[in-house]
């Protein structure tokens, strides 16, 4: 990893570095393997919101790999994976490859979105973890905002 704001999660840091931290600031984890092109293609993305949210949200990626049990604890079964993690729980999620329909047909399974629209997807849940909770209770969630732009 380049990006010196993005750190390493493992099984046995998992706990500190997450859970607990989760309680000062929000937390998102990118479950990812080194084979995975999908996850290749959405680093730039995960490492644009890690400096753009530098100080507001702690960003970490999770090889399932070698953290096998932390996967498994949040049933991540697709990667990439991204889990954010709030005051010591899951408080949104984004699993990629999804389907887009081009040309009135199922177009090829696409790795993710663009780029474009996956920060402007994590912008919207950023935000809505920094709203009140009163309001985040009606707020969109990241599928419904991913279904509105068509990734379905």
């Amino acid at each position: 990893m380049a990006d010196n704001t993005i750190q390493t999660a493992t099984d046995g840091n998992f706990e500190a570095e997450v859970l607990t931290a989760s309680n000062s600031q929000p937390v998102m984890v990118d479950f990812w393997a080194e084979w995975c092109r999908p996850c290749h293609m959405l680093a730039p993305t995960v490492a644009e919101i890690a400096h753009d949210y530098a100080g507001k949200l702690k960003v970490m990626k999770l090889n399932v790999d070698e953290a096998m049990n932390s996967a498994g604890r949040y049933r991540v079964q697709g990667i990439p994976t991204l889990l954010l993690f709030k005051n010591g729980q899951v408080a949104d999620q984004m699993v990629g490859g999804v389907r887009r329909k081009v040309g009135g047909g199922m177009a090829r399974m696409r790795a993710a979105p663009s780029a474009v629209a996956l920060v402007e997807q994590h912008h919207a849940v950023i935000a809505r973890v920094e709203e009140p909770p009163e309001v985040r209770r009606t707020s969109r969630t990241w599928t419904a905002v991913h279904n509105e732009r068509g990734f379905a």
